[in-house]
């Protein structure tokens, strides 16, 4: 029975040096993302692989709407300083 213990207490020493490791490598990579990023990321996973139709058509529009207020803003904003200028 001793030697069981011992095996635990190994194989738990063993575990808290990973876990150590782990927690190190943890601070070379850089976090999530997080913000506009994460939500244009999250309506794209939506819109593609949503259990319910009304999530994917939402997002999907969504997605549509996004795509063309930057084509507006891209062709609206060059067009109004070429007006002024």
């Amino acid at each position: 029975m001793r030697g069981g213990n011992a095996g635990d207490r190994c194989r738990t020493a063993a575990a808290g040096t990973d876990q150590l490791s782990i927690d190190h490598k943890d601070d070379q990579f850089p976090h999530a993302p997080h913000g506009p990023v994460r939500k244009m990321l999250r309506l794209i996973v939506e819109s593609d692989s949503s259990r319910y139709l009304g999530h994917r058509v939402g997002a999907s529009l969504a997605l549509i709407g996004l795509i063309a207020l930057f084509a507006l803003a891209g062709y609206g904003v060059p067009a109004l300083l070429a007006h002024y200028f």
